[in-house]
């Protein structure tokens, strides 16, 4: 309940719920499929995942030294429930990537600012 008033001698008392959120969202059911996969004939990796609330979602393809080759999703709004998200095996440029080991990894925020725990690095590999 806030109260306030005036010089005046004018007063207004308004209530106001306030929700506190601090539980992290919850990332589950990450599969990638098919893996391996070979973009070269056609292919298409498909990753899926479940969120437990609406979220914002970046998800990114490293390879094996680290860096990041392609970015699938950034800081975009993903509803609760199933998602899924398709690489072409391209990297950010638009070129197909060499045949090798690549990893995926996710990061999920809820809209009150709480981070999900950390998704490991999820190895894929793509052949030709």
């Amino acid at each position: 309940k806030l109260s306030g008033s005036d010089v005046g001698g004018s007063s207004v008392t308004k209530s106001l719920d306030i929700l506190i959120d601090t539980l992290a969202p919850v990332l589950s059911e990450v599969i990638a499929t098919p893996d391996p996969f070979t973009p070269e004939a056609g292919e298409t990796l498909n990753i899926k995942y479940t969120l437990s609330e609406e979220s914002i979602v970046t998800l990114r393809i490293h390879n094996e030294k680290g860096s990041i080759i392609k970015t699938l999703i950034s800081s975009k709004t993903q509803p609760a429930d199933a998602n899924n998200v398709f690489w072409d095996g391209r990297n950010n440029d638009g070129i197909l990537v060499m045949p090798g080991t690549y990893n995926y990894r996710i990061s999920v925020t809820d809209k009150a600012g709480n981070y999900s725990l950390l998704y490991p690095l999820q190895k894929i590999i793509v052949v030709q």
